[in-house]
């Protein structure tokens, strides 16, 4: 049986910044003019994704993606993502000043 190739991932250099609620003003001057914006509870509760505090338009396709606070948003030269803390942490070290 084929289960696929293997592949490994090429390093990419990102910039990243973690959302922590407190920071929606930073965040929204640090990605512009990529579309992000904080979300009510209750929108967040009517969308169906409760735990989620923010919302990030991932150019690549074209979506709101729903974040939750302490995940990174992660910036490259195919536009902005969010990443999970854990993941984040195991697949990044910094290289540099912010």
């Amino acid at each position: 049986m084929n289960f696929g190739m293997q592949y490994v991932h090429k390093p990419t250099r990102v910039h990243a910044l973690q959302w922590l609620e407190f920071n929606e003003k930073g965040m929204i001057d640090w990605l512009k003019p990529i579309p992000f914006h904080a979300l009510d509870p209750e929108d967040a509760e009517e969308a169906g994704y409760p735990k989620c505090t923010a919302e990030l338009l991932v150019s690549a396709n074209s979506v709101w993606v729903p974040i939750e606070t302490g995940e990174w948003v992660l910036i490259d030269e195919r536009g902005a993502y969010p990443c999970k803390d854990d993941v984040f942490r195991q697949s990044y070290s910094q290289v540099g000043p912010s």
